[in-house]
C-alpha cells in the first residue's frame, strides 16, 4: 500500500500492470537466492509479525462476525 497506494483502483480497472512491475522488480528477480525469512525481511525491510495479518483479518471479517 505504501508503495502502491491505489492498487485497489487499478485491480478494479483489470490494470495489473504495476502490480506485475513491482512484483518484477521486488520478488521474481530474487529468485532463490533467499531464505523465507530472509527474502520476507528484503522485501518489506522489516521482520514478519502478525500485525499485518491481524489487521487485515480484523478490516475484512470482524464487521460479519460483530453485526447483530
Amino acid at each position: 500500500r505504501e508503495v502502491l497506494p491505489d492498487l485497489d483502483d487499478q485491480m478494479a480497472a483489470n490494470n495489473y500492470a504495476p502490480l506485475l512491475q513491482w512484483l518484477r522488480t521486488h520478488v521474481h528477480s530474487k529468485g532463490r537466492r533467499f531464505d523465507t525469512l530472509s527474502f520476507t525481511r528484503e522485501v518489506i525491510g522489516q521482520e514478519l509479525a502478525p500485525d499485518a495479518l491481524l489487521h487485515y483479518l480484523e478490516e475484512r471479517y470482524l464487521s460479519l462476525y460483530t453485526a447483530s
